[in-house]
């Protein structure tokens, strides 16, 4: 089976529908989502819409947290997270909001671990930025293989039950075999942080054990159209841009 992994969608509309273009090509015949559907964008609801009709399981972003869960204060957040936020908050209706609320923050599909941001303490969202982030997560990993998004770079790690190491990716593929446990980030489709612009998800092959990384230009300025429209902060639209 061919699997679709998506993850920080970010409400950006028009880089998800290039990247379920991409992915209906590759005779994708799953759909996976690591959460992040809302914040930062212009379409919350239609990205929530379209994630729910097609995805099999979507787990918890911390921006799903955030507008699900009144706790959460956004005087404490930048600008374009808090916009971003009241947006979705307001978009999306009662209904909705009580799908958002059940989603898990971790989930098991097969062999594979499915988390937003690290198995330590998700709940928590924590980053994984460098090995000694990559330990605490495999810690807790029971299986070969999980995919996170979360820092909206695209990256894998290894480890053969020693220190961590991040793996070199040649050519968008990852070979895995059964030495160690992986840890792969597919990227983010509606604002990457790697300093490409392209959306990123991933396509993974579980007959042919690899997973493999996707990027998928699409029109960035009728996303950033509709976010000046909306009149969303100046610096969510120059991220898009630069791809950071």
């Amino acid at each position: 089976m061919i699997t679709a992994i998506l993850s920080d969608i970010h409400a950006n509309e028009v880089a998800m529908e290039a990247v379920l273009a991409d992915a209906k090509r590759h005779h994708v015949e799953q759909f996976l989502c690591l959460g992040d559907i809302v914040g930062y964008g212009p379409k919350p609801l239609e990205c929530f819409n379209r994630m729910m009709e097609l995805a099999k399981l979507t787990v918890m972003g911390n921006h799903e947290a955030f507008v699900g869960f009144a706790q959460f204060d956004l005087l404490g957040l930048r600008e374009d997270v808090a916009d971003g936020i009241v947006l979705a908050r307001s978009a999306i209706d009662s209904e909705r909001m009580e799908i958002i609320r059940r989603f898990p923050i971790t989930a098991r599909v097969g062999d594979v671990c499915l988390v937003h941001s690290s198995l330590e303490d998700p709940s928590s969202f924590p980053y994984v930025h460098e090995a000694k982030d990559a330990k605490a997560h495999f810690s807790n990993q029971p299986t070969r293989l999980a995919f996170i998004g979360h820092s909206h770079v695209p990256e894998a790690w290894y480890t053969g039950g020693e220190k961590p190491i991040r793996l070199a990716i040649r050519n968008y593929t990852l070979q895995l075999d059964d030495s160690g446990k992986y840890l792969v980030n597919v990227g983010s489709v509606g604002q990457p942080r790697d300093g490409d612009r392209r959306a990123s998800y991933v396509l993974f092959d579980d007959a042919a054990d690899t997973v493999r990384w996707r990027r998928i230009n699409y029109d960035i300025n009728a996303t950033i159209t509709a976010m000046a429209a909306l009149g969303m902060p100046k610096f969510s639209s120059s991220r898009l841009l630069a791809g950071i």
